[in-house]
């Protein structure tokens, strides 16, 4: 659980529509400059909801940025297709939300759903430790 910590820091900075999609411009331009014809940006959209946004207001600011960064990476000689992976935080409040925001844009630059987070407690993937009762 020790290593969720580190993302309040980075997870802080990014909690509002252009921060996100500053992000996600700037790893999909820095991916294209590597090399990288095609990258997926896995990460946790209920993690930024701290300053007003929604799950879908989050998901469209990556996407919006992913768009710019790479109009950017082509415009550079660099194409380049990225794609969003959603994913659900096992270790929260158990909800199928994630999967349908990943169901919702599914054409619309998601390319995925994942659980991830604590395995510690959570040994069958699962969103709760099994009943010790």
């Amino acid at each position: 659980m020790r290593y969720l910590e580190t993302f309040e820091h980075t997870v802080a900075a990014m909690q509002t529509a252009p921060h996100l999609a500053r992000v996600a411009r700037e790893f999909a331009v820095d991916q294209a400059a590597d090399g990288v014809v095609y990258a997926e940006a896995r990460w946790a959209p209920e993690q930024h909801l701290q300053r007003g946004l929604s799950l879908e207001g989050a998901v469209e600011a990556v996407r919006d940025g992913l768009a710019e960064g790479m109009r950017e990476a082509a415009a550079a000689g660099n194409p380049i297709v990225v794609r969003q992976i959603v994913t659900s935080m096992r270790h929260a409040e158990p909800t199928l939300a994630i999967a349908e925001l990943a169901l919702a844009y599914r054409d619309d630059s998601v390319c995925g759903f994942d659980i991830a987070g604590a395995e510690d407690g959570f040994p069958h993937g699962g969103s709760r430790p099994p009943s010790t009762s």
